[in-house]
């Protein structure tokens, strides 16, 4: 009987933090079980009784990036008018595969991997991009794209 209730108590943390791994909600399920045997862990009564709501008390979602993991973007700071521009992200963050967010001036863009192309108009713009890994760790990094009919061309790839 124990597999229906370990498996409803995994689910409710995933059910709420979908992007967390298996390994976290394990992770946090047995640290914060409660230990209501005498003896602590043994083969009768294992770690203790699983406490779900202690765990999601504890839980910090999505979890902080690592100090020094970094996202940078790389392209053009200045583009022609009417010109498209590509941007690429790379990241030291750990854990791949990553998914990727864009947006030009606070609106999402539909690009979802590590390019975005972007067609500059008439306006400076600003591109922004988030990055996350399979923990749900994520960094963030923004770059102004000015606008200038001297700017060199920006070759689409």
């Amino acid at each position: 009987m124990a597999t229906p209730r370990a498996s409803a108590a995994a689910a409710i943390p995933r059910g709420r933090y979908p992007g967390m791994s298996r390994q976290l909600v394990e992770s946090y399920l047995f640290v914060y079980a409660s230990d209501r045997g005498p003896q602590g862990s043994d083969d009768y009564s294992g770690h203790g009784i699983v406490d779900v709501w202690n765990a999601l008390k504890h839980v910090q979602w999505p979890p902080p990036a690592l100090p020094g993991q970094t996202a940078r973007i790389l392209g053009v700071p200045e583009g022609r008018p009417g010109a498209t521009c590509s941007y690429a992200v790379t990241t030291n963050l750990s854990s791949p595969p990553y998914s990727y967010v864009w947006w030009v001036n606070g609106i999402l863009q539909p690009d979802d991997d590590e390019w975005l192309s972007h067609g500059a108009g008439g306006d400076h713009s600003t591109i922004s991009v988030r990055v996350a890994n399979t923990l749900g760790q994520a960094v963030w990094d923004d770059q102004a794209v000015a606008v200038s009919g001297s700017a060199a061309e920006c070759l689409e790839s």
